[in-house]
Protein backbone atom coordinates (compact mmCIF):
# COMPACT_ATOMS: atom_id res chain seq x y z
CA UNK A 1 0.00 0.00 0.00
CA UNK A 2 1.32 3.13 -1.21
CA UNK A 3 2.01 5.80 1.82
CA UNK A 4 0.60 9.21 2.32
CA UNK A 5 3.47 12.10 2.34
CA UNK A 6 3.11 12.34 6.31
CA UNK A 7 3.71 8.76 6.90
CA UNK A 8 6.70 8.71 4.50
CA UNK A 9 8.29 11.61 6.58
CA UNK A 10 7.72 9.17 9.86
CA UNK A 11 9.18 6.29 8.17
CA UNK A 12 12.29 8.33 6.73
CA UNK A 13 13.19 10.15 10.41
CA UNK A 14 15.44 7.30 11.61
CA UNK A 15 17.56 7.68 8.73
CA UNK A 16 18.70 10.97 9.60
CA UNK A 17 16.72 12.55 6.01
CA UNK A 18 13.58 13.77 7.38
CA UNK A 19 14.39 17.50 7.01
CA UNK A 20 16.28 16.76 3.11
CA UNK A 21 12.89 14.83 2.55
CA UNK A 22 10.68 17.40 3.69
CA UNK A 23 12.40 20.16 1.25
CA UNK A 24 11.86 17.76 -1.86
CA UNK A 25 8.66 17.08 -0.55
CA UNK A 26 7.33 20.82 -0.04
CA UNK A 27 9.40 21.71 -3.75
CA UNK A 28 7.00 18.62 -5.93
CA UNK A 29 4.41 19.06 -3.93
CA UNK A 30 3.81 22.53 -4.75
CA UNK A 31 4.75 22.31 -7.99
CA UNK A 32 1.28 21.96 -10.14
CA UNK A 33 0.48 22.10 -13.88
CA UNK A 34 1.25 18.97 -16.28
CA UNK A 35 2.56 16.55 -13.40
CA UNK A 36 -1.02 15.41 -12.87
CA UNK A 37 -1.72 14.56 -16.72
CA UNK A 38 -0.32 10.81 -17.04
CA UNK A 39 -1.55 7.62 -19.12
CA UNK A 40 -3.37 4.80 -17.13
CA UNK A 41 -0.61 2.78 -18.37
CA UNK A 42 2.01 4.43 -16.43
CA UNK A 43 0.02 5.21 -13.03
CA UNK A 44 -1.77 1.34 -12.26
CA UNK A 45 -4.67 1.57 -10.57
CA UNK A 46 -4.41 4.81 -9.24
CA UNK A 47 -5.89 7.74 -10.30
CA UNK A 48 -3.74 10.85 -11.56
CA UNK A 49 -4.23 13.13 -8.86
CA UNK A 50 -3.11 10.09 -6.30
CA UNK A 51 -0.44 8.76 -8.76
CA UNK A 52 0.89 12.19 -8.51
CA UNK A 53 0.78 13.35 -5.05
CA UNK A 54 2.64 9.64 -4.40
CA UNK A 55 4.95 10.02 -7.08
CA UNK A 56 6.40 13.51 -6.17
CA UNK A 57 6.26 12.49 -2.03
CA UNK A 58 8.67 9.08 -3.57
CA UNK A 59 10.58 11.15 -5.77
CA UNK A 60 11.50 13.72 -2.51
CA UNK A 61 12.34 9.84 -0.41
CA UNK A 62 14.73 9.40 -3.61
CA UNK A 63 16.07 12.74 -3.85
CA UNK A 64 17.16 12.57 0.01
CA UNK A 65 18.85 8.96 0.07
CA UNK A 66 20.69 10.20 -2.99
CA UNK A 67 22.08 12.84 -0.21
CA UNK A 68 22.09 10.14 2.20
CA UNK A 69 24.59 8.02 -0.24
CA UNK A 70 27.22 10.76 -1.12
CA UNK A 71 27.05 12.70 2.79
CA UNK A 72 28.16 8.81 4.05
CA UNK A 73 30.78 8.00 0.42
CA UNK A 74 32.45 11.44 1.38
CA UNK A 75 33.21 10.40 5.09
CA UNK A 76 36.48 8.34 2.97
CA UNK A 77 36.27 9.66 -1.00
CA UNK A 78 35.90 13.33 -0.18
CA UNK A 79 35.25 14.05 -3.82
CA UNK A 80 32.91 11.39 -4.89
CA UNK A 81 29.13 12.88 -6.28
CA UNK A 82 26.01 11.29 -6.44
CA UNK A 83 23.92 12.14 -9.31
CA UNK A 84 20.03 11.96 -10.82
CA UNK A 85 20.88 10.47 -14.03
CA UNK A 86 16.65 8.54 -14.04
CA UNK A 87 14.29 9.09 -17.00
CA UNK A 88 12.21 11.09 -14.47
CA UNK A 89 15.12 13.45 -12.98
CA UNK A 90 13.68 16.39 -14.29
CA UNK A 91 10.57 15.48 -11.92
CA UNK A 92 7.86 16.04 -14.14
CA UNK A 93 5.32 13.23 -14.98
CA UNK A 94 3.34 14.05 -19.04
CA UNK A 95 1.16 12.76 -21.14
CA UNK A 96 2.51 10.40 -23.27
CA UNK A 97 5.98 10.36 -21.36
CA UNK A 98 6.75 6.69 -22.66
CA UNK A 99 5.22 4.71 -25.47
CA UNK A 100 3.09 1.85 -24.13
CA UNK A 101 5.70 -0.97 -23.62
CA UNK A 102 8.83 0.63 -24.26
CA UNK A 103 9.71 1.79 -20.81
CA UNK A 104 13.24 2.82 -21.22
CA UNK A 105 13.99 4.15 -17.71
CA UNK A 106 17.40 4.37 -16.92
CA UNK A 107 18.90 3.66 -13.14
CA UNK A 108 18.20 6.52 -10.55
CA UNK A 109 21.67 7.37 -9.34
CA UNK A 110 25.08 7.88 -10.71
CA UNK A 111 27.91 7.11 -8.11
CA UNK A 112 31.06 8.87 -9.34
CA UNK A 113 34.82 8.22 -6.87
CA UNK A 114 36.16 11.15 -8.73
CA UNK A 115 39.55 9.95 -6.90
CA UNK A 116 39.41 6.39 -7.98
CA UNK A 117 38.27 4.35 -11.32
CA UNK A 118 34.92 3.78 -10.99
CA UNK A 119 31.50 5.69 -11.97
CA UNK A 120 29.12 3.39 -10.54
CA UNK A 121 25.32 3.55 -11.63
CA UNK A 122 22.74 2.43 -8.70
CA UNK A 123 19.14 1.95 -9.06
CA UNK A 124 17.38 2.43 -5.77
CA UNK A 125 14.46 1.20 -4.46
CA UNK A 126 12.73 1.57 -1.23
CA UNK A 127 10.05 -0.20 0.82
CA UNK A 128 7.67 2.09 3.09
CA UNK A 129 6.01 -1.55 4.27
CA UNK A 130 7.33 -5.12 5.68
CA UNK A 131 6.71 -7.92 3.27
CA UNK A 132 7.18 -11.55 3.28
CA UNK A 133 9.20 -10.76 -0.23
CA UNK A 134 10.12 -7.69 -2.25
CA UNK A 135 9.23 -6.56 -6.02
CA UNK A 136 12.28 -5.13 -8.61
CA UNK A 137 10.65 -3.82 -11.94
CA UNK A 138 12.10 -6.34 -14.35
CA UNK A 139 13.65 -3.26 -17.23
CA UNK A 140 15.28 -1.86 -13.98
CA UNK A 141 17.10 -5.24 -13.49
CA UNK A 142 17.59 -5.64 -16.98
CA UNK A 143 19.34 -2.15 -16.86
CA UNK A 144 21.06 -2.58 -14.41
CA UNK A 145 22.45 -6.09 -15.58
CA UNK A 146 23.60 -3.82 -19.11
CA UNK A 147 25.28 -1.63 -17.10
CA UNK A 148 27.02 -3.17 -14.71
CA UNK A 149 24.97 -1.50 -11.97
CA UNK A 150 23.93 -2.24 -8.78
CA UNK A 151 20.21 -1.93 -6.81
CA UNK A 152 20.23 0.09 -3.48
CA UNK A 153 17.10 -1.65 -2.11
CA UNK A 154 15.84 0.21 1.90
CA UNK A 155 13.54 -0.97 4.04
CA UNK A 156 12.29 2.14 5.68
CA UNK A 157 10.67 0.19 8.75
CA UNK A 158 12.96 -1.55 9.53
CA UNK A 159 16.17 0.37 8.86
CA UNK A 160 18.49 -2.27 6.97
CA UNK A 161 19.49 -1.88 3.06
CA UNK A 162 20.76 -4.21 0.93
CA UNK A 163 23.46 -3.92 -2.22
CA UNK A 164 22.90 -6.55 -4.87
CA UNK A 165 23.34 -7.25 -8.31
CA UNK A 166 21.06 -7.99 -11.29
CA UNK A 167 22.50 -11.70 -11.00
CA UNK A 168 21.85 -11.76 -7.09
CA UNK A 169 18.10 -11.13 -7.96
CA UNK A 170 17.86 -13.73 -10.78
CA UNK A 171 19.53 -16.27 -9.00
CA UNK A 172 17.38 -15.66 -5.55
CA UNK A 173 14.10 -14.65 -7.45
CA UNK A 174 11.40 -15.38 -9.60
CA UNK A 175 9.42 -12.87 -12.60
CA UNK A 176 5.45 -12.56 -11.48
CA UNK A 177 2.97 -10.53 -13.07
CA UNK A 178 2.29 -7.77 -10.65
CA UNK A 179 -1.44 -6.54 -10.44
CA UNK A 180 -0.64 -3.87 -8.46
CA UNK A 181 1.89 -1.95 -10.89
CA UNK A 182 -0.71 -2.55 -13.56
CA UNK A 183 0.47 -5.87 -14.91
CA UNK A 184 4.28 -4.93 -15.17
CA UNK A 185 6.91 -7.84 -14.47
CA UNK A 186 8.68 -7.82 -11.91
CA UNK A 187 11.40 -10.21 -10.13
CA UNK A 188 9.68 -11.15 -6.65
CA UNK A 189 12.76 -12.00 -3.95
CA UNK A 190 11.88 -13.40 -0.34
CA UNK A 191 12.92 -11.18 1.88
CA UNK A 192 15.04 -13.66 3.78
CA UNK A 193 17.22 -13.14 0.72
CA UNK A 194 17.31 -9.57 1.46
CA UNK A 195 17.52 -9.10 5.04
CA UNK A 196 19.84 -10.03 8.07
CA UNK A 197 18.10 -9.48 11.00
CA UNK A 198 21.36 -8.86 13.15
CA UNK A 199 22.79 -6.18 10.95
CA UNK A 200 21.75 -3.13 9.40
CA UNK A 201 22.78 -4.25 5.81
CA UNK A 202 23.33 -6.83 4.01
CA UNK A 203 26.09 -7.84 1.14
CA UNK A 204 28.23 -10.43 0.02
CA UNK A 205 30.75 -10.91 -2.41
CA UNK A 206 28.65 -12.56 -4.66
CA UNK A 207 26.22 -9.53 -4.49
CA UNK A 208 28.52 -7.34 -6.72
CA UNK A 209 30.60 -6.88 -9.69
CA UNK A 210 34.29 -7.58 -9.30
CA UNK A 211 35.36 -4.37 -10.74
CA UNK A 212 33.63 -2.40 -7.95
CA UNK A 213 33.20 -5.19 -4.65
CA UNK A 214 36.75 -3.96 -3.05
CA UNK A 215 35.78 -0.34 -3.17
CA UNK A 216 31.70 -1.22 -1.74
CA UNK A 217 32.98 -3.84 0.57
CA UNK A 218 36.19 -1.81 1.66
CA UNK A 219 33.96 1.06 2.70
CA UNK A 220 30.83 -0.47 4.07
CA UNK A 221 31.02 2.18 6.82
CA UNK A 222 31.12 4.62 5.11
CA UNK A 223 27.29 3.23 2.99
CA UNK A 224 26.06 3.14 6.98
CA UNK A 225 25.88 1.43 10.07
CA UNK A 226 22.67 3.61 10.92
CA UNK A 227 23.19 2.16 15.09
CA UNK A 228 26.32 3.75 15.25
Amino acid sequence: MAKKPDELLKLVQPWGIEKETRKYMEKYLNKGGKTVDVDSWIRDRRTAEQFAEQMKAYWAVEDAFASWLEKNLKKKHPGVRVTLIGTDRNREIIQGQSPKGKVTGELDYNVNFLDGPNSIPVEFQFSAVTLNSYDVKKNKVNKAEKQNGIILFAFLPIGKFTIMTANYIKRHGQILINSRLGGKETWNIPSDQLILKDKDYQIGKDFLPKDISDIIRENIYLIQQRKK
